[in-house]
C-alpha cells in the first residue's frame, strides 16, 4: 500500500466473518488489477493490529 500503514508489519486484516468479506476481497483484488486508489479506514487494536472497516475505491 502507499504509503505505508502505520500499523504492525503494514498490514490490515479482514476478517472472514465480516458480512463482506467476499465483496471486499474482490473490491481490493480489482482495484489493486485497474491501479485504482483506495481509501481505508480501520480500527487499531492491541499490539498495533489492525481490522479494515470501511472501504472505497475510485478513478
Amino acid at each position: 500500500m502507499n504509503p505505508t500503514l502505520p500499523t504492525v508489519g503494514g498490514w490490515l486484516c479482514l476478517w472472514k466473518d465480516n458480512a463482506l468479506y467476499q465483496e471486499v476481497t474482490d473490491l481490493l483484488r480489482e482495484a489493486y488489477s485497474s491501479t485504482k486508489t483506495c481509501s481505508i479506514t480501520w480500527t487499531t487494536y492491541r499490539d498495533g493490529l489492525a481490522a479494515i472497516d470501511y472501504v472505497n475505491c475510485y478513478n
